[in-house]
């Protein structure tokens, strides 16, 4: 299978949206992993038949939020470090 359904955009988009901190991280973390949770409670629950678009809304909800905080959060400059390789000192 090996498929990670977007999974490594929202990882990516709770970095930039916790400003590149650990806290900031943990809580873009957790607004993301509660969006997840609730595209499953709309999937179980067969709320899917009152939001419009139905189905491929519901699961598309984890991925709208992404984008939504994504686009509202504030500009900030990655680390200078951000992409180049690590090395080992050893």
């Amino acid at each position: 299978m090996n498929m990670t359904a977007g999974k490594d955009f929202i990882a990516f988009a709770c970095i930039v949206f916790g400003r590149y901190t650990p806290i900031g991280t943990a809580i873009g973390c957790l607004v993301f992993g509660m969006s997840e949770a609730l595209r499953n409670f709309i999937q179980i629950f067969k709320w899917d038949a009152v939001i419009p678009g139905g189905y491929m809304t519901a699961i598309m909800i984890p991925y709208i939020i992404t984008l939504l905080l994504l686009v509202f959060s504030k500009q900030v400059a990655a680390p200078k470090a951000w992409a180049e390789p690590y090395e080992s000192a050893r």
